[in-house]
C-alpha cells in the first residue's frame, strides 16, 4: 500500500523558501541555502532546519554569512559562491572572495 508520507527529503524542502539556492556545506557538515527574496539562510543539519532571517541578525550581506560560519565552524567543505557569485551581486560588487 502506498504511503502519503513525505520523505526526509520533502520534509525539508517543503520548510525552505522556493527560491533557495544551495550555498554549500560548512565545516562541521551542515548544509546552507540562500533565498534571495526572503533575505533567509536555512541550515539543514541531519534532519532539522533553522532559518536566519538577515532582519534578524547582525549580518547584512551574503559574505558576511559566509565569514560568519567560517569563523564559528571551520572552512567550508564545499561552497557553491565565488568571485563574482551571488555574495557579490548581493553585496553589491563586481567581484569579492569568498571563503
Amino acid at each position: 500500500m502506498p504511503s502519503n508520507d513525505p520523505t526526509l527529503q520533502e520534509g525539508i524542502a517543503a520548510q525552505l523558501a522556493h527560491d533557495a539556492h544551495y550555498l554549500g556545506t560548512d565545516g562541521d557538515g551542515a548544509n546552507h541555502y540562500w533565498s534571495q527574496y526572503e533575505r533567509t539562510v536555512y541550515v539543514v543539519n541531519d534532519d532539522t532546519v533553522e532559518s536566519w532571517a538577515f532582519t534578524e541578525t547582525p549580518m547584512t550581506t551574503l559574505t558576511d554569512w559566509l565569514t560568519h560560519v567560517e569563523s564559528k565552524r571551520g572552512a567550508w567543505e564545499d561552497h557553491r559562491v565565488g568571485t563574482g557569485g551571488v555574495a557579490a551581486i548581493i553585496a553589491g560588487h563586481d567581484s569579492t572572495e569568498c571563503p
